[in-house]
């Protein structure tokens, strides 16, 4: 497939151009009929749900009938008593360091509300590390599922610091996984999460468009308590909602910088820039690295790609010497969207999500975008769409 005639057959004149200023293509002569979509992926959407239609029910009709019913005769037998349920037999867990009841609730697949009830907690937020609680057995009739079943759909895979959720959403049922991953600096780059999102609605409407072998697994915001303190939401959102100054979105509600929290050259004296940032007490002290960690363990996907902003460059990733294939990953990517090649050298990274995955035998790479306040769609679906066929192979 060309991406030059994917960007342009959606009739937006400008991802076109752009596209054909950077790879050299031309808008084909017409666009396909079938997609009249006004520009490259769909138009993010947050409208207020209208109000429902008042419906008047039409009475209902009887069977007009002139026979007498005859009773049903008396049983006579003596029913046997029903036998008493059985009694729920309770887990026990013990709270650990920065454990959060949405995260023990996740891990045991039981209900927030069950939790509180077996435990008699006046305050669901105040745990202490060494508290030992009681865990209800799972009502499967009424719990959400939290753990992804590794087909296309939707599914929440841990919880920030602050309690919220961290999504994943896959499209596609091959068995070459591509991970996408967004917003870890959470508001401070929201664009990324804003990209993520867009993406999503692409391949929502345009599923045709993933490779017959390829699953493609999107988490649009790792750090979602850092979104929710410069846009208001942990989810969906719209650019006008983006508050400033966005840098303490870069955090999440530890304080902690996500992208310094991961196990490869982890240092407690990590950097971002000229300033020093927490790193947590140690690789992984924080839920959202370990729920994105053991995510990408279970699923072992075939690459990630960590989107950033605002450096205008592919990098890829290495742990302590090992790349794992990120160098051609990030060829791949940097060719179809036009985006520089190279390593990250503005200042030194430690402990950063990339970096841990090539040493898990990962190809990871992070796309730095050009700007702040743009999702640089066009040559972004550019560059996952060739990442994709690559791994259709």
């Amino acid at each position: 497939m060309s991406y030059c005639r994917l960007a342009c057959r959606g009739g937006l004149l400008f991802t076109c151009l752009v596209l054909g200023l950077v790879a050299g293509c031309t808008p084909d002569a017409a666009p396909e009929p079938t997609r009249t979509a006004q520009s490259t992926l769909p138009a993010l959407a947050l409208v207020a749900p209208s109000a429902t239609p008042s419906v008047t029910a039409a009475p209902l009709a009887l069977p007009s009938s002139t026979a007498t019913a005859t009773p049903a005769p008396a049983a006579t037998a003596t029913a046997s008593p029903s036998p008493l349920p059985p009694t729920p037999t309770y887990a026990s867990h013990v709270v650990q360091a920065e454990e959060t009841l949405l995260g023990i609730a996740a891990l045991y697949s039981v209900a927030v509300e069950a939790l509180v009830e077996a435990n008699g907690l006046a305050d669901a937020n105040q745990l202490q590390q060494g508290q030992e609680l009681l865990i209800p057995p799972p009502d499967d009739a009424s719990t959400p599922a939290f753990l992804p079943d590794f087909d296309y759909g939707y599914a929440i895979i841990g919880f920030s610091a602050g309690g919220r959720a961290i999504e994943v959403f896959s499209f596609g049922d091959g068995p070459n996984h591509v991970v996408f991953v967004g917003g870890i600096h959470g508001g401070f780059e929201w664009n990324s999460v804003l990209l993520a999102h867009e993406v999503i609605d692409y391949f929502n409407a345009y599923r045709e468009d993933i490779p017959a072998r390829v699953t493609i697994d999107i988490i649009p915001a790792a750090n979602p308590d850092g979104l929710f303190r410069v846009t208001g939401s942990a989810g969906r959102f719209l650019p006008e909602w983006v508050a400033e100054p966005t840098q303490p979105g870069r955090f999440n509600d530890n304080g902690v910088d996500l992208n310094r929290n991961w196990d490869c050259e982890w240092s407690p004296s990590a950097r971002w820039g000229g300033r020093s940032v927490d790193p947590g007490s140690a690789p992984f002290s924080e839920p959202e690295t370990r729920a994105i960690r053991d995510y990408l363990l279970a699923l072992s996907p075939r690459a990630v790609v960590f989107w950033h902003s605002m450096a205008n460059l592919v990098a890829p990733a290495s742990c302590e010497g090992q790349d794992a294939g990120s160098g051609l990953l990030a060829t791949t990517y940097g060719e179809a969207s036009g985006y520089p090649v190279g390593p990250f050298t503005a200042y030194e990274v430690t402990g950063d999500a990339s970096a841990w995955a090539a040493g898990q035998g990962i190809p990871a790479i992070v796309v730095e975008l050009e700007t702040k306040d743009g999702s640089e769609s066009g040559r972004n679906l550019a560059g996952v769409l060739a990442v994709l066929d690559s791994y259709s192979r």
